[in-house]
């Protein structure tokens, strides 16, 4: 809740009662949802370490269309995507964020750094491809929306958990590069 604080969100504006914590097969970054009292919003804690990024996801109807979007605290929009009535995923945008570029950067180089204090080399040469091996943040999101269309099991993860499973997506993707680890 501190980290959720030092944005400047104002903790009477959350339901402490509502809150979620996730965890990941492809990233040791956890997550928070937390409910925004007397909303749909929920924050978003994502926490590396000692490092956290908090954001405010959005999910509301318009019609059978759901529109989510995904903003740091500062209201930057940092990805957006739409699901229709089948839960198909369209209109994905995808917006240069400086917080979470410097948030995924920083992720990546302690990655890298505990790394090479414990083995020196890379140890996922043998691993099979994967969109955390993507060069950017940009391009591991539109190859997991793909891969997430693709997939039924992703499409339950949004019919059950629709924000938790569109701001995972998100953190699947913090800390990305060649040697990421999948």
């Amino acid at each position: 809740m501190h980290a959720i604080e030092k944005s400047g969100t104002h903790l009477s504006a959350l339901n402490p009662k509502a809150v979620k914590k996730f965890y990941f097969n492809n990233s040791d970054i956890i997550m928070y949802a937390v409910s925004i009292s007397n909303s749909e919003n929920k924050a978003i804690v994502y926490k590396y370490d000692d490092i956290y990024q908090v954001c405010m996801a959005k999910y509301y109807a318009i019609g059978d269309k759901k529109p989510f979007e995904l903003r740091t605290t500062d209201d930057q929009l940092f990805y957006s995507l739409q699901l229709d009535g089948e839960n198909r995923i369209g209109n994905f945008k995808i917006s240069r964020n400086s917080r979470l570029n410097d948030f995924s950067h920083d992720v990546y180089a302690l990655r890298m750094q505990k790394r090479s204090l414990k083995s020196g080399s890379r140890d996922n040469a043998t691993e099979e491809d994967c969109c955390r091996h993507a060069s950017t943040w940009n391009a591991c999101m539109n190859c997991t929306v793909a891969d997430c269309g693709k997939s039924w099991i992703c499409v339950a993860g949004l019919v059950v958990a629709g924000y938790e499973t569109l701001a995972g997506f998100a953190v699947s993707c913090i800390g990305v590069g060649p040697d990421a680890s999948c």
